[in-house]
């Protein structure tokens, strides 16, 4: 899992939302807003129409933590980065959600 110092707070969710460029890809939606400092927060929304069942959301979020913690050390800048998974995103595998996450992340010059 990525360490909670990564991991974006409630009180700068509605923030993010409000100002912020989006990218859009076939399974994922990513808002990204840059912010000064040495800040690089992630998060993951699974809404109840991905899956009805919260084990399968959360297995959605966990599998997008783990991929985000994986190249978190190759990313530039400050920002801020939410994820919002899209009907049939649960279908995908481990090895397609982290190509898309990484395709996503590279549209956005987040990732090298």
């Amino acid at each position: 899992m990525l360490p909670t110092k990564n991991r974006i707070s409630k009180k700068v969710f509605l923030e993010i939302l409000k100002n912020s460029c989006v990218f859009d890809s076939s399974f994922l939606k990513m808002r990204v807003k840059k912010v000064s400092g040495a800040v690089k927060k992630f998060s993951f929304i699974a809404p109840k129409i991905v899956s009805k069942k919260a084990v399968d959301r959360n297995l959605l979020r966990k599998r997008g933590y783990v991929i985000i913690k994986n190249v978190l050390k190759e990313t530039l800048g400050s920002f801020y980065v939410v994820f919002f998974f899209k009907k049939g995103s649960e279908k995908l595998s481990f090895k397609d959600l982290s190509l898309a996450i990484i395709a996503l992340l590279k549209n956005g010059a987040i990732l090298k």
